[in-house]
């Protein structure tokens, strides 16, 4: 493995979504991404990977045993628990290879106390920073934050995600997320900001390297559910948080500055800008030959599939397709001349 601190390591739960959602949206902020297609594990292959020395390297890699929690709560053969060790063991030496590794969680699969243990291991980049989602990293893309949700299992919070994000955009949650990341990532900082100038006056909310921990104090006095994450019980949410814009953050190297937010900020703003002025070259080539159909779309504009269709639906709201009815073709409904009216509006 080539060995600088220009690589950085994102430790993720899940097999499909965490994975699938980093590798598609970390490239709009100029990053090379590599996903490594199996599990952690201690046999020692990590030592195989190559990065490139061309951009900042990210590194998306699942926990051990399809379950971060084995990773943050592991213990050894005398039964003590260990933290940092444990990353150590999976990585040989990880601060020579990276310069910050962060362990993306949910918190609904452990009790408060244990989300509170867990953090005092994993609170600081070179040794690992936990970044939590509340409840899970689906609600990135929560909807009425203002809401309360009450059921028998967080399976059924995700289900009523998929169901709302497929009524409203034919898509499901992972697929609204990959599409609308940086959007979502400035709508989260910028609500919990509020939040946590609401919550204390006395936090200095405009480090975002502070933002895990004042999210961590909101989470557990609020008490967000009762039970765990075994089936047959009950869940209760009030408090629907992502904090995965840190990320960002200390990749770009913001979180060296002093009024880091601002820079976060400006930054999540300049690339919102970009996708508008890139949405609308796309929407200059569809026009200009006359592209009706995705998967030509697809190859012509180099973009994913989900990306394409996700494109479409924008051009077809803004009058620029004709919507697709069956047994109907789409066709093209202005001219290029007409492109610069609908995105210089």
């Amino acid at each position: 493995m080539i060995s600088g601190k220009r690589n950085y390591l994102i430790i993720v739960e899940g097999s499909k979504t965490e994975p699938s959602i980093f590798e598609f949206v970390l490239r709009q902020y100029d990053l090379d991404v590599v996903v490594y297609p199996t599990p952690l594990s201690f046999n020692g292959d990590f030592k195989k990977i190559q990065f490139s020395n061309e951009k900042e390297n990210v590194f998306v890699i699942q926990g051990p045993k399809n379950r971060l929690k084995d990773l943050i709560f592991s213990k050894n053969k005398d039964d003590i628990e260990i933290s940092s060790e444990s990353i150590n063991r999976l990585f040989f030496e990880p601060n020579v290879y990276f310069a910050g590794i962060f362990i993306v969680y949910d918190s609904d699969h452990n009790s408060i106390d244990e989300i509170e243990a867990a953090y005092k291991k994993f609170s600081n980049m070179s040794d690992g920073l936990l970044v939590l989602s509340v409840p899970c990293i689906e609600s990135i893309a929560e909807y009425d934050f203002n809401r309360k949700y009450e059921s028998n299992s967080f399976i059924g919070y995700k289900n009523e995600l998929n169901q709302y994000y497929d009524s409203k955009f034919s898509q499901n949650t992972m697929e609204y997320i990959q599409c609308n990341f940086n959007k979502l990532m400035l709508e989260n900082l910028i609500r919990n900001i509020k939040t946590f100038k609401k919550e204390n006056s006395t936090w200095e909310v405009n480090d975002i390297t502070l933002h895990p921990l004042y999210m961590l104090k909101i989470y557990k006095s609020k008490n967000l559910c009762t039970g765990t994450c075994e089936e047959n019980y009950h869940v209760i949410i009030n408090y629907f948080a992502t904090i995965m814009y840190t990320i960002i953050c200390y990749i770009k190297g913001f979180a060296k500055e002093i009024d880091n937010f601002k820079l976060l900020k400006d930054y999540l703003e300049s690339i919102e800008n970009k996708k508008y002025e890139q949405e609308k070259e796309y929407a200059c080539l569809i026009v200009s030959k006359s592209i009706v159909n995705i998967k030509p779309f697809m190859e012509m504009a180099s973009i994913s599939e989900i990306y394409a269709k996700h494109l479409f639906r924008i051009f077809e709201n803004k009058g620029i397709l004709s919507k697709r009815f069956p047994g109907q073709k789409r066709s093209i409904l202005v001219s290029l001349e007409d492109i610069d009216k609908i995105y210089d509006k």
